[in-house]
């Protein structure tokens, strides 16, 4: 079972960094390495995450998901 807290579709993402920059936690990042589209995508660093919901109301992509449990 994953520990992780939030699900982000790298291929949907498109690399904007919204959701980096209103994770009071500092659990998404970008990654170095492009997606199917070209994009350098955002992952979940799965270390402290509060399950606050800042990054999902920010994704214009809707490449992101706050998992309930």
């Amino acid at each position: 079972m994953s520990s992780k807290k939030i699900e982000i579709d790298e291929d949907k993402c498109k690399g904007c960094g919204n959701c980096v920059v209103v994770c009071p936690n500092d659990n998404i990042g970008m990654r170095e390495v492009t997606n199917s589209e070209g994009y350098l995508p955002a992952y979940d660093k799965g270390i402290k995450c509060i399950r606050c919901g800042n990054c999902f109301q920010v994704c214009s992509d809707a490449a992101i998901k706050v998992k309930i449990k």
